[in-house]
């Protein structure tokens, strides 16, 4: 009779449980001590789950340190938080060109914190250059830095770049956007003997311009009220509360987005002086500048009176006030005449005065 001989044969395999932890190995060392799960090889190699990044996103309430390979970005991940970070990416090829770059055109010299982006991809470093004298404060390396803008008109680069080389840049042309020009200032009108109109020219980006009057030409001090006045959007401001016979100057700057331009020329007026003509004669006046139109104030003298009971009376005087226009600079004559002397015989009438 023959025998059956049942052979149980345990085939070895590399699959060591021990309590410390589990070891796969192609050797039958023991697992590390610190270790659940060691996996030893010299010939092989580790391979994650892969998945595109659409199948990573179906994931349902994904635990804290789950780890794929993302197919659609070649990277390594694991989940922490609330949301998948990249480990580490591999690449086929140097990236493509990034996207335009985001960001002021025309900001103000100076201003800090200012942003520059494009759309980035994990697994990708980002080089960026700017123009002389501009400072990047954050984002070494990123799809977003901040800069404080320099004083130079200029071009801000970003060049992409992987494990595969560098890609095409991307640029931007900055053109600084700066204060306003000095404004030209005009004569001044309507003169008065205690006001005038300052008048001046406007200036392309002026949002308001600053009007300062001295009794100085060097702005040493300031007639009050008018110390970097604001006079609004205009080319033109009445200036009151002032003494005949002073001469003013005055001068403008435009407030504009990036600050206060610089200060125009300087422009002198004279209020008038009350004047008074009373010598019999002939007169020579020039019209002071900023001066168009004068008022005349004109008393005719009465006639001289009869003599005794015979003579009648002088003729009454004659006041009127008519007004002049005149070219600043130009001379004008004023002529007084003689007053009528009473006749000194019986029988005559008073002449009319002059």
């Amino acid at each position: 009779m023959k025998k059956l001989l049942s052979v149980c044969i345990l085939v070895s395999i590399p699959f060591l449980l021990i309590s410390q932890g589990v070891k796969i190995s192609e050797t039958q060392s023991n697992p590390v001590g610190s270790a659940m799960l060691e996996v030893e090889s010299h010939s092989k190699g580790f391979l994650p789950p892969r998945m595109t990044k659409t199948e990573r996103d179906a994931i349902q309430n994904p635990d804290q340190a789950l780890t794929i390979f993302n197919t659609t970005t070649h990277c390594l991940e694991f989940f922490v938080g609330s949301s998948w970070q990249t480990v580490g990416c591999g690449c086929t090829g140097a990236p493509g060109q990034p996207s335009a770059i985001s960001g002021d055109t025309s900001p103000c010299a100076g201003t800090v914190g200012l942003t520059y982006s494009v759309e980035g991809f994990s697994g990708i470093n980002y080089t960026w250059s700017l123009p002389s004298g501009w400072i990047q404060t954050a984002g070494a390396n990123s799809d977003m830095i901040q800069v404080t803008a320099g004083s130079n008109d200029g071009t801000i680069s970003v060049i992409p770049g992987n494990a595969c080389g560098f890609g095409t840049a991307s640029n931007l042309s900055v053109a600084l956007e700066s204060p306003p020009a000095a404004p030209s200032t005009a004569a001044a009108s309507d003169v008065t003997l205690n006001s005038f109109t300052a008048n001046w020219l406007s200036v392309p980006g002026a949002s308001a311009y600053l009007l300062d009057v001295s009794t100085v030409s060097n702005f040493s001090s300031f007639v009050n009220g008018y110390n970097g006045l604001n006079t609004g959007n205009t080319t033109s401001a009445s200036i009151t509360g002032l003494s005949g016979a002073t001469t003013y100057y005055y001068r403008v700057r435009a407030v504009g987005t990036c600050g206060n331009g610089n200060y125009s020329d300087t422009r002198g007026v004279t209020t008038t002086t009350l004047l008074s003509f009373t010598n019999t004669g002939t007169t020579s006046w020039t019209a002071p500048p900023g001066v168009s139109t004068v008022e005349v104030l004109v008393v005719a003298g009465g006639g001289g009176g009869g003599y005794d009971r015979a003579g009648g009376g002088g003729a009454g005087g004659v006041i009127y006030n008519p007004s002049y226009t005149v070219i600043p600079g130009n001379n004008y004559t004023v002529t007084v005449g003689d007053g009528g002397a009473g006749r000194t015989n019986y029988s005559g009438a008073g002449y009319s005065g002059g």
